[in-house]
């Protein structure tokens, strides 16, 4: 395990960079584990990109051949060792393109409703839930997390805390500028036997804490939001976004992931890595921040509910969205030993890409993949007008 929290810290920074477009909207976050820079391996970011700007759909016949763009995916999988995965394209909301790519198993080709875990693009489902709750006034950005009249209480950690440690707020956890830092490795990527409560009652207890409130990627952070979900609710984190977040849009696959072989869900694929075990990690302990699994379909539904636009009514009302969501314009990647994830919120094109390999050269990949995207959606001019929802 402290093989892959070194390996898993190493690229974050790479990654992070990469998918940072700017200081407005942006939520630049990254996704697999570890790095020693706060960075993890999944990756979000507000992208300025704005690929194929025509809102017009007049004279796009249903009927257009996509097959060119199939076998360039085919041919870009390949060329990185991608065993399988799935792409999902809307245009105007619709989805006009939704097409499965090699295998989920040795026995098995992926299909539509094959399951990809989906890392770090866990993070902005749980931005929805507190957006949601916010929304529902059960729960204020500004609200502290921990202390006496916390939203935690002093359920973690052995009071009195470390100086700083009680002003925590909920905004600071989800802008990543709480000032925990994954030193000396990411805390998630801990022991597998770990329960939340061990591994916040570790960090409050025996790491040091410096507030401060530059950005520093955490997933820690987005741990702790899941137990405030819980803690607001009476629910489980799942329960409640299962509920509250992802039935209102049509999706009833979405879980959180198993860890073993054993545990793999119906539909589930299998995951590959020369990079690290990919059923060596706790990944139902991930829930908040990284343990979602998906299709790509589910996570198309999850942008056009969550791009501002009118055409698909989105979960939350205009104005309620908090953070990078509310720009309905961003691009966030997911990256764990074993699956890769992309999910691009803009207009009027969105889409979103699960892969079920992934190693250590995760962030050229996913880098290639948004430029390879983007290039083949400025340069189609025909699109399908048949909804595949």
């Amino acid at each position: 395990m402290q093989l892959l929290k070194t390996l898993l810290l190493s690229g974050l920074l790479l990654l992070f960079l990469a998918c940072s477009k700017g200081d407005s909207g942006t939520d630049q976050t990254t996704n697999p584990p570890n790095n020693q820079s706060g960075q993890s391996p999944d990756s979000g970011s507000d992208s300025d990109e704005n690929p194929a700007d025509d809102e017009n759909t007049g004279g796009q016949p249903d009927a257009v051949d996509m097959e060119d763009f199939t076998a360039a995916v085919a041919d870009f999988m390949a060329n990185r060792g991608l065993k399988g995965g799935q792409v999902a394209i809307t245009r105007n909301e619709k989805l006009v393109y939704l097409q499965s790519f090699g295998d989920a198993d040795d026995e098995t080709p992926v299909h539509d409703q094959s399951l990809f875990r989906v890392a770090s693009i866990s993070k902005p489902i749980t931005v929805l839930a507190i957006s949601r709750l916010v929304a529902d006034g059960k729960l204020s950005m500004g609200d502290r997390v921990f202390g006496t009249n916390g939203l935690l209480g002093t359920q973690y950690g052995t009071p009195p805390y470390q100086d700083g440690v009680e002003k925590i707020t909920v905004n600071e956890l989800v802008e990543h500028k709480s000032g925990f830092k994954n030193e000396p490795y990411d805390i998630m990527f801990d022991e597998v036997s770990l329960s939340h409560q061990q591994l916040i009652d570790r960090v409050l207890d025996e790491r040091t804490y410096v507030r401060s409130n530059p950005y520093y990627y955490s997933n820690f952070g987005y741990c702790l939001l899941g137990r405030v979900i819980e803690a607001v609710t009476g629910m489980s984190y799942e329960d409640y976004v299962e509920q509250k977040i992802l039935s209102p849009m049509g999706i009833s696959a979405m879980k959180i992931g198993g860890n073993t072989l054993d545990e793999r869900f119906e539909n589930e694929v299998l995951y590959n890595s020369s990079w690290f075990d990919p059923y060596a990690m706790n990944v139902t302990r991930m829930d908040a921040h990284g343990g979602w699994i998906a299709s790509a379909k589910d996570l198309a539904r999850i942008a056009v509910h969550s791009d501002t636009r009118s055409v698909v009514p989105d979960l939350l009302d205009f104005g309620d969205a908090e953070s990078y969501l509310e720009n309905g314009t961003y691009l966030h990647y997911g990256a764990l030993p074993g699956t890769l994830a992309v999910l691009s919120v803009n207009s009027p094109f969105c889409y979103t890409a699960v892969f079920n390999t992934g190693n250590a050269n995760y962030d050229s990949v996913l880098n290639a993949f948004a430029d390879f995207m983007n290039d083949q959606i400025t340069s189609r001019q025909e699109w399908p007008e048949a909804d595949l929802f």
